[in-house]
């Protein structure tokens, strides 16, 4: 179980919003997924569709040093299947004084999450807008820290005593978090959002995930209606930006672990670490040169011809880009991202459900690009391309290198009616 606190002091900066719509994207892709609102104002509870005086119990219970305390399970509601939430109260606000001078007052909310542990893949925290008690006690039971950053001058300003709240909990409870940040509100259009992203590039380095999320009226039009994006409006930019967000902390999750396991192996058997990245990268059939130009004329002309017969290879190159394709015939949602579509997901079309072929033409001028597939919100490379490399960020990506045709195979290419 990933449990992941988003926090930030600042007020507007789509804190709660992304609690919301991450963890309903999360729910979508099939992760079992529990939002946990720590907000006394409750406004998680409200962009759901829940009018948190209706009530018994709240997360109060769950907290409240009480002799009648309840159970995390008691007050859990289940919006779908795999989305559930821990709904807040004002009353909430009162805990702080509660469990002034009670030993381990910043583990309660840790404790209790682990009587659940089995049942979710995510929690998802929506931490209140300051850094006290409440806040503290989701920092100590996260394994991930998400800091949703606004492109304004005092965002910036702000992230310096959150930074300084996880390391203090780190350096006195020996608590390891790991940070993301996310630039939100964002406009492509504006030249100071820009300059932002670019000194969140510079300051948070690879902290900073790829995805933005985009200014967007339907996420406004969907809190207003207590519905997450999932349901509102899965044609908005708002459930493509946090689809997105949802696919990338998966892969992220799965590099990390990945690397945690071959760490331990080195604690148990020590060997140096390129014997380590090459071990990873053979367990992606990564080859010695991961630079390999797949596409000569006599590779496109056999994979283009091939298109009128009923066993097509993928990639099939053509003339004006390329078809990629995944078999798979227990994927409910396959997507593909790449430097072709700035790393956003676009779904492949499922041209045979019975057999499992998904499908997508890319339009591609000349040229070298890499991309992933995205099933059902786990991140995996082309298993039909052989060609890949390490990225950035600690994984592997596809890598397609489209050469120039020859001038006589475009000639006969366009005569030629596939």
């Amino acid at each position: 179980m990933r449990i992941v606190a988003i926090a930030n002091q600042k007020g507007g900066c789509g804190k709660t919003t992304t609690a919301i719509n991450l963890s309903a994207s999360l729910s979508f892709l099939g992760k079992r997924t529990l939002l946990v609102d720590l907000d006394p104002q409750g406004h998680s509870t409200l962009g759901l569709g829940y009018n948190v005086e209706n009530f018994n119990k709240t997360l109060y219970d769950v907290l409240s040093p009480r002799e009648n305390q309840a159970s995390l399970e008691e007050v859990i509601l289940r919006i779908n299947e795999n989305h559930h939430l821990v709904p807040s109260h004002v009353i909430l606000s009162a805990i702080e004084q509660q469990l002034a001078g009670v030993y381990g007052r910043e583990e309660k909310l840790m404790e209790k999450l682990r009587t659940v542990q089995s049942h979710y893949d995510f929690v998802i925290i929506d931490c209140p807008p300051n850094l006290g008690l409440l806040t503290f006690n989701a920092l100590r039971a996260a394994d991930e820290l998400l800091i949703p950053v606004e492109p304004s001058y005092f965002s910036l300003q702000g992230l310096k005593k959150i930074r300084e709240t996880v390391d203090l909990i780190e350096e006195t409870l020996k608590h390891h978090i790991t940070t993301h940040a996310l630039l939100t509100l964002f406009n492509s259009r504006s030249n100071f959002s820009r300059k932002i992203l670019s000194e969140l590039q510079l300051f948070f380095k690879d902290q900073l995930l790829r995805t933005t999320i985009n200014q967007n009226v339907r996420l406004r039009e969907a809190a207003q209606a207590g519905m997450s994006v999932c349901d509102f409006d899965r044609k908005s930019t708002g459930f493509r930006d946090y689809m997105n967000l949802a696919s990338e902390l998966i892969e992220r999750g799965s590099v990390t672990r990945l690397i945690e396991s071959y760490q331990a192996a080195e604690t148990e058997s020590p060997i140096s670490f390129n014997e380590t990245r090459t071990e990873i990268a053979d367990s992606f059939n990564l080859p010695d040169d991961p630079v390999i130009e797949i596409s000569t004329a006599d590779k496109i002309w056999g994979e283009a011809t091939s298109l009128k017969q009923d066993t097509l290879q993928f990639p099939a190159l053509l003339t004006d880009g390329v078809i990629l394709g995944y078999n798979d015939p227990h994927a409910k949602l396959v997507q593909v991202a790449g430097d072709f579509n700035n790393w956003v997901n676009e779904a492949l079309d499922p041209t045979d459900l019975q057999r499992g072929i998904w499908e997508k033409f890319i339009p591609l001028a000349p040229g070298r690009y890499r991309y992933k597939f995205i099933v059902d919100g786990e991140w995996t490379v082309d298993p039909q391309n052989s060609v890949s490399e390490p990225n950035p960020y600690g994984g592997i990506d596809s890598v397609i290198v489209i050469s120039r045709m020859p001038e006589e195979i475009l000639n006969e290419r366009s005569s030629v009616n596939i």
